[in-house]
């Protein structure tokens, strides 16, 4: 039987999958973050697209709510936070602030 990974290996795996799928709606940001395997990229922004981004981002942040956060130190925490609010916001600007006016 496999031993199960603690709450840091698999905050690891998530914190990469988060960053990833954020960096593929908002390259300009990964770029001003100093990762330039992103210049020149472009998101794609059809409504397919979109909404398969959404319903990953859903996840992910699902995904991240169920990380046992009791044994992480503060600054691990505070990472699981971080990583959050970067899913919530663009979450939002997607949903709320970018909804075609009816």
């Amino acid at each position: 039987m496999l031993a199960q990974a603690s709450s840091s290996e698999k905050l690891e795996t998530l914190e990469d999958a988060v960053l990833g799928h954020v960096f593929k709606m908002a390259p300009r940001y990964a770029v001003f973050l100093g990762l330039h395997e992103y210049d020149g990229h472009l998101p794609d922004v059809s409504k397919q697209s979109v909404k398969s981004w959404v319903a990953e981002a859903d996840d992910l942040r699902d995904r991240l709510g169920k990380i046992d956060t009791s044994s992480l130190g503060p600054r691990r925490k505070l990472d699981v936070l971080c990583l959050e609010l970067l899913l919530e916001d663009a979450l939002f600007e997607i949903n709320e602030l970018e909804q075609p006016a009816t």
